[in-house]
């Protein structure tokens, strides 16, 4: 797409469901389907299962098309040799629409993240992978006696390497809530789902 047609696909939000993490060396099975477009908005589920049928995660990402070069919206239905495949909008999926994030006016924790060239991707900003690292890197208490159970991040603005994020959190009974700022707005807004470990609760 982007050396041929100049468009990249970018997330905009992300919404996972978490009923059991894989265990290292555990072979499963991951399904993905396109579930719906509205608008310029582009939804695809994933789904990870065990190869006897338990499900383990499921996900919906949605996405826009941007141009490569001036980063602007394009509607997927003007891009010329662009296939969208939607699927049956009515299959079932554990996981809710992502959805807009409540951010609060006063958090209870801060900190800052500079952006670093690993951090990076192909075009040149944050990876959106590194989100999801960001909620467990900066959960108040720390995330060794918490277990994930589901998180929401929604991506607002590019973060370029060399950036300064600074990261607010605001840890609720069994959530946290996140929102990054960098010196051109806001960058991210994340929720975390989470249950304390067993050996926490003992």
């Amino acid at each position: 797409l982007y050396d041929e047609l100049g468009i990249v696909f970018v997330f905009t939000r992300i919404n996972c469901v978490i009923h059991r993490r894989p265990i290292i060396g555990e072979k499963i099975n991951i399904s993905t389907w396109g579930k719906c477009l509205r608008g310029i908005q582009y939804y695809r589920c994933y789904r990870f299962k065990t190869q006897s049928g338990e499900l383990l995660i499921d996900s919906i990402g949605v996405s826009a098309t941007i141009d490569a070069k001036t980063h602007k919206l394009v509607k997927p239905q003007s891009i010329e040799g662009l296939n969208i495949f939607v699927f049956d909008d009515s299959i079932n999926t554990t996981c809710p629409m992502p959805k807009k994030i409540s951010t609060p006016a006063n958090f209870d924790f801060t900190a800052k993240r500079t952006v670093m060239y690993s951090d990076t991707d192909y075009n040149g900003h944050l990876n959106n992978c590194v989100y999801a690292n960001f909620i467990c890197d900066y959960m108040p208490g720390g995330i060794n006696d918490k277990i994930i159970t589901g998180f929401s991040i929604n991506f607002k603005s590019e973060a370029m390497l060399g950036e300064t994020i600074n990261i607010a959190v605001n840890n609720l009974e069994n959530n946290a809530i996140y929102s990054g700022n960098h010196s051109r707005g806001k960058c991210f807004e994340a929720e975390c789902f989470y249950k304390q470990c067993e050996q926490a609760v003992k």
